[in-house]
């Protein structure tokens, strides 16, 4: 098995860590080894559930894989500042939460948080204005996880 399929299978089967792809970036290096960088805007391990869990050196069928995280860091901080912005224009708790938890999902890289994060959109039943941001589509990845990053708001025509 080349060494992008296996880890390709790390990724989506295999993996011991249970880690989302939706929000990476896969590279090989010079060594041989890869690197999978996690989109956040914080970097290093920090003591958040992502951190602890995921960010370091692991092996995998004889594979060094090191991940990390602070990959679009600035992107991250920023659209996650402009979110928290935001909140103060949330229209219901549904939509605080939503906000809340795409900030964290932006902060640490924690797909979950995202996932949280559209559960809250989900609930939030017939607003005016909706939007959704995140890394959503999967369609263009090569092993058909990674999410390409993308917002949009939503205006009801009342008229």
């Amino acid at each position: 098995m080349s060494r992008v399929v296996s880890t390709c299978v790390f990724l989506t089967t295999g993996c011991p860590l249970d880690i989302s792809p939706y929000n990476t970036r896969l590279f090989k290096l010079k060594d041989g080894s890869f690197e999978l960088r996690l989109a956040s805007s914080l970097s290093g391990a920090g003591s958040d559930p992502v951190g602890t869990k995921f960010v370091g050196k692991h092996d995998f069928e004889g594979r060094s894989i090191t991940i990390t995280r602070g990959d679009y860091s600035v992107f991250m901080k920023a659209s996650a500042d402009y979110l928290e912005k935001a909140k103060a224009f949330a229209a219901n708790e549904h939509e605080r939460d939503m906000l809340s938890r795409y900030i964290s999902s932006f902060h640490t890289g924690s797909i979950e948080d995202h996932i949280d994060g559209s559960r809250s959109w989900i609930k939030d039943k017939g607003p005016i204005v909706e939007s959704y941001i995140g890394f959503i589509e999967s369609y263009r990845s090569p092993c058909g996880t990674r999410g390409e990053f993308e917002g949009y708001p939503y205006c009801i025509d009342l008229f």
